[in-house]
């Protein structure tokens, strides 16, 4: 084999060296290369190595808006033209490894007679590998819930990676930000190399995919155009799950709260992503619905712990996806446009219930604690969810019923979920929905009311009617997001930390001691290393993060003399409480007061 590459690659040269100079300039994956074919004639070569099962991407661009035509040939280790193309602007080739070894890559003009001459930048990427990212260019690391911006120039090619284990899941979705003739094109490659995923269009496009390799995937980003002769600007959105999401200031996402109404815009191509805890029977419902009558069409897809996706729902108005949870974890959504494309935008209301568990009633929303004899008039929004709260003894019944009092096109439906989850009745009808009950477990019940139209689009009014003859006290926190602005599920009468979101309610410490002093770990000012308690050490961070010093910091605990700032002064006050001096350390900092403008002075 070795001496059969050799003579390959000696024929090569030789025919190199007859037309032309030879140049053999090594290749970067993910490097851009610029030069110039001149005087007619001119061949350049460039090189690469390459394993079986590499795939690789070359594109190349005139640069000089002359009569140049580029045109590339790849050869492999044998000599073997394994790629050819050619473009009056612009020109790619494409190919996976079956020989390993060094391939050349010969640049010269392709017009009639090779008769013309021009200068051509040349774009590479080769998988699996690292990549570099040239200084102006972009590509790198793809992060979770993040939306990354770029341009691509002629016959560019931007490159991103990410890692992912085996069944995690992964969407990808890209659109045309400048609304020119440029068709966003993204091309992902496994760990080994293989083309795993393809999808390009006119506006925008998106790839799906479970992964069967752990590894380093790459996502590449190019023109999808005849000939790849079209420049622009995209927006690269990224979800991964399972795993962490993060949420850019200005977009939407986040964590879900049962019983509230998460509201959003879905731009260009856009993923928003949201998540939520379940334990192994808890139900969910996730309804969504179009709330600027737009062409838009709202898709929603939920991810278990495991990555698998379990549901998946769109409508050309409203959507909605019902649940059992059988693993316990962290479910992911990922909002998104569920037109051919994925070309439109919009505004939406995604609406969320789950029980068992604490539910926060959003502001201007209907929902509460149900009791014997309660009568009330509701209303159903698009994609609504009004949940409704009951407890009811063992052998005790109750009857429920949802009338439209406005003669619309809703539909009313009642769902209803025993304390375990599970849903023990569930009933619609186009004027009147009732459910009749005997309880044969004693606790917390749930009604679900929402429309009952196909693809639950319709909106309407209703008069809820609730009757029951063993009522026991409800133990489930139903509570009004005005009465809880962070959004945790506890009432301030209960947070340890009103306007920072702590669910878990953690509270290690105090001031210089490690005994619970009421106020939860992520508002106690002054606790700079997340230890739960505020000592020296802390003081110690402030003054180094003033000096730029690298150390655990958070600014949002900083300001404990309450001006606003972070100065050495609150490191000072720190010092002072350490010995029993006045001031002492105030609970004055950002975090309780959910902003997180404070930065060093």
């Amino acid at each position: 084999m070795a001496i059969k590459q050799a003579l390959g690659l000696s024929l090569l040269l030789f025919f190199l060296a007859f037309v032309g100079k030879v140049a053999a300039d090594p290749l970067v994956s993910g490097g851009v290369l610029t030069s110039t074919i001149s005087p007619v004639g001119d061949t350049d070569t460039h090189t690469f190595n390459a394993a079986v099962g590499d795939s690789f991407i070359l594109a190349i661009g005139d640069t000089g808006g002359t009569s140049f035509a580029p045109w590339i040939r790849v050869f492999d280790p044998n000599g073997v033209e394994v790629e050819s193309g050619s473009g009056g602007v612009a020109a790619f080739d494409e190919h996976r490894a079956v020989v390993p070894g060094i391939y050349t890559v010969v640049v010269s003009d392709g017009t009639s007679g090779s008769s013309q001459t021009g200068s051509y930048k040349l774009d590479f990427v080769k998988v699996p590998g690292s990549l570099t990212t040239p200084g102006g260019d972009e590509g790198g690391t793809l992060t979770s819930g993040i939306a990354h911006f770029g341009d691509i120039t002629l016959a560019d090619l931007d490159s991103y990676q990410f890692s992912a284990a085996v069944d995690d899941s992964f969407v990808v979705s890209i659109g045309d930000t400048g609304e020119t003739s440029f068709a966003p094109w993204i091309r992902i490659f496994d760990p080994n190399g293989l083309e795993i995923e393809s999808g390009s269009g006119g506006v925008a496009a998106f790839d799906e995919h479970r992964a069967a390799v752990a590894g380093t995937y790459t996502v590449v980003v190019s023109d999808g155009t005849s000939g790849s002769a079209q420049t622009g600007s995209y927006k690269l959105d990224f979800v991964k799950v399972p795993g962490p999401l993060t949420t850019p200031s200005g977009d939407e996402g986040g964590q879900l709260t049962s019983g509230s109404s998460h509201r959003g815009d879905i731009t260009l191509a856009d993923l928003d992503s949201y998540q939520f805890s379940a334990a192994v029977d808890d139900s969910f419902v996730v309804s969504i619905g179009d709330t600027g009558e737009t062409s838009f069409a709202p898709w929603i897809r939920i991810f278990d712990p495991n990555g698998l996706e379990i549901e998946s729902g769109a409508g050309g108005v409203a959507a909605f996806d019902e649940h059992r949870a059988v693993v316990a974890g962290t479910y992911t959504v990922v909002v998104s446009d569920g037109t051919s494309g994925s070309a439109q935008t919009g505004s939406y209301d995604l609406n969320f219930a789950k029980t068992p568990g604490n539910h926060v009633i959003s502001a201007g929303d209907d929902g509460a604690v149900l009791r014997d004899g309660d009568v009330i008039s509701a209303e159903i929004t698009i994609g609504d969810l009004d949940v409704w709260v009951f407890g009811l003894g063992t052998g005790g019944e109750i009857f429920i019923e949802a009338e439209d009092i406005a003669s619309t096109a809703f539909v009313p439906w009642i769902r209803l979920f025993d304390p375990s989850g599970l849903e023990v009745r569930s009933n619609s009808n186009s004027d009147t929905a009732s459910i009749t009950f005997e309880a044969t477990i004693a606790g917390d019940y749930l009604a679900v009311v929402s429309d009952g139209t196909s693809g639950s689009a319709q909106t309407g009014e209703y008069q809820l009617r609730f009757s029951s003859n063993r009522d026991i006290p409800v133990t489930t926190l139903v509570s009004r997001s005005d009465d809880d602005p962070d959004n945790d599920g506890l009432n301030n009468s209960v947070d340890n930390c009103p306007n920072t979101p702590n669910p878990n309610q953690a509270d290690t410490g105090g001031i210089d001691t490690l005994i619970p002093d009421g106020i939860g770990d992520v508002c106690q000012c002054g606790d700079m290393n997340g230890d739960g308690s505020v000592t020296n050490s802390d003081s110690v961070l402030i003054r180094r993060q003033l000096l730029d010093l690298s150390s655990p910091f958070n600014a949002s605990l900083c300001d404990v003399n309450g001006d606003g700032n972070c100065t050495n002064s609150d490191s000072v006050v720190i010092r002072r409480a350490m010995l029993g001096l006045p001031p002492g350390v105030a609970q004055t900092c950002a975090a309780t007061r959910q902003t997180n403008d404070i930065e060093p002075q």
